[in-house]
């Protein structure tokens, strides 16, 4: 049977009966599994559930000083199939990486035992509102870093050769640092336990060239045209060679850490504590690059796209921005018309601002199941907030949520309806207060700019039709023809529905007036008496 149509009579056997169906210990565990049930303290977990928790044990956490020294990691056939049902329908994909992929400046903690079993069945109560929102961000940039990987057009075996020189590197780096913290405390020891280093760090540098050597030839087989550098390595860098060794030995007496040591170092750390530098992304982009231009070169489709992450601070303040607005605008703070107006300038150059970087990300495409999918309100991050708000003594905890709804996390769905008709209520009611004066028509600008700029964000620029409505129309043609009607209640009666009644008509056969043509018309109207004009200047 199907394991998916298996899992479902399950869960249907567990939704009728509840605690009282009857399964046996291999149909529990598959509901343990995926969720739908917690396990029993008595429970005994299947050799695959505990192969899946082993990978969150709390040993992974930072710092884990075994992280450098690791076997390679290869792509399963799973994996592989899925790539190429990816590549089928996408083509491949570079990704340029980001800032953030490069400098790491701390990694979420992994998900407990406990966590993955709560997540699994969607218990979110379970989870602190930080930490949720840590879980969410990680396993987001965890889907992106999976997408670059189905895209990359790097082949396997080049992919397998990457994983063998990494757990080498790894190794490299850590040893590295290891001598050069060596070198520097055999630089500060007194002169008797310095001469004694000598001998162990000579050691450890024989291994740290070794594996460079290897990386290095490993590396070779990466690119094309690399010869002279092929020589260069096999004699001038070779360990076992007498130049290597007299050098070795100057490096021991008279070393002074270099930016590749510090280089070195910084990646270390990274898969220690998870704060330093990975250069893998730059490395994976040099390749994606070289075997993209080959398989373009062919007729392949390859695309380009910006990581995920490449998003600077000022269009995360933007993003924050549009986050903020609805909740500001569906409640009357009886602020000043020009703070509200401030608010909807915010918006419009907000929307503006994102514009380029979502033209390639679509949400409706990108996000699984987005009508159920949950946004965090709005949290105050910024230092002169949070010192405002604890010299007021309002604890962060007790406000934070939704204004109206009330909640922390809360749906597309439950956010609009919600906050669109009091938006809307707002809106209308300040233009009404500025109906006559330069304030109402900007705002009426600024809303309609958000409006487009908001459409193209959703689904691509590409994706939107541009229109005007017959009122407009009719408005701007007679600024194009200079001329101006009467007030309505001077023009004779009907006139005004008749040329409107005109122009929808042509409207709804896809027909739309010109300049030339409306010109005509009011004319023809004007001649009859039935479509008074002041007269042209």
């Amino acid at each position: 049977m199907d394991p998916e149509i298996e899992l479902q009579i399950l869960q249907q056997r567990l939704e009728t009966y509840g605690s009282e169906a009857d399964f046996t210990t291999e149909e529990f565990s598959k509901l343990v599994d995926s969720g739908d049930v917690e396990p029993t303290p008595d429970y005994v977990y299947t050799q695959r559930q505990l192969d899946r928790m082993a990978e969150y044990d709390v040993k992974t956490t930072y710092p884990d000083w075994s992280a450098p020294f690791h076997m390679p990691k290869f792509n399963d056939d799973e994996y592989l199939e899925t790539k190429a049902k990816y590549v089928a329908k996408y083509g491949y994909t570079i990704t340029v990486p980001a800032l953030s992929d490069i400098f790491h400046f701390g990694k979420p903690q992994p998900m407990s035992r406990e966590e993955i079993f709560h997540w699994a069945k969607k218990d979110f109560d379970f989870f602190s509102d930080d930490r949720r929102d840590e879980i969410e961000i990680d396993k987001k940039h965890k889907k992106d870093r999976m997408l670059a990987m189905l895209g990359s057009p790097t082949p396997e075996l080049f992919s397998q050769l990457g994983a063998i020189l990494t757990a080498v590197d790894d190794a490299q780096d850590a040893i590295s640092t290891l001598a050069a913290v060596a070198r520097i405390a055999r630089r500060i020891a007194p002169k008797i336990l310095s001469r004694l280093l000598g001998g162990p760090i000579g050691l450890i540098l024989t291994i740290n060239d070794i594996l460079n050597l290897v990386t290095a030839i490993g590396s070779i087989g990466t690119f094309a045209g690399f010869g002279k550098k092929t020589k260069d390595l096999l004699t001038g860098s070779n360990p076992f060679a007498l130049k290597a060794k007299l050098k070795r030995w100057r490096k021991i007496r008279n070393w002074k850490p270099t930016f590749a040591d510090v280089i070195q170092a910084a990646q270390t750390t990274d898969q220690i504590f998870g704060v330093g530098v990975s250069l893998g992304p730059i490395v994976g982009f040099a390749q994606d690059l070289f075997h993209g231009m080959v398989r373009q070169s062919v007729g392949m489709k390859v695309n380009f796209k910006m990581s995920p992450h490449s998003v600077p601070e000022w269009v995360q303040t933007a993003y924050r921005a549009i986050k903020s607005t609805a909740p500001y605008m569906a409640i009357d703070w009886n602020s000043p018309d020009d703070d509200i107006l401030l608010v909807m300038q915010s918006q419009a150059m907000a929307q503006e601002t994102i514009m380029p970087y979502q033209q390639e990300w679509n949400p409706l495409d990108m996000v699984d199941n987005i009508e159920s999918t949950e946004i965090r309100c709005p949290v105050p991050t910024h230092p002169t907030t949070l010192d405002a708000l604890d010299d007021l003594g309002i604890d962060l905890e007790e406000i934070d949520g939704w204004p109206i709804i009330g909640k922390t996390w809360a749906s597309p769905d439950e956010i609009t309806e919600t906050y669109a008709p009091l938006v809307t209520d707002t809106v209308n009611k300040f233009v009404e207060r500025h109906n006559h004066d330069s304030m109402g028509a900007l705002a009426c600008s600024l809303v309609a700019d958000s409006a487009m700029y908001q459409m193209a964000n959703i689904d691509g620029e590409d994706n939107v039709e541009y229109d005007y409505t017959v009122a407009s129309k009719l408005a701007s043609a007679l600024l194009i023809t200079n001329t101006i009607p009467l007030p309505v209640d001077e023009q004779t009666e009907g006139a005004m529905r008749i040329v409107t009644y005109i122009m929808e008509e042509r409207e709804a056969l896809d027909q739309p007036f010109t300049a030339k043509e409306f010109e005509g018309l009011t004319k023809q109207y004007s001649k009859s008496n039935q479509f008074k004009f002041y007269p042209s200047s």
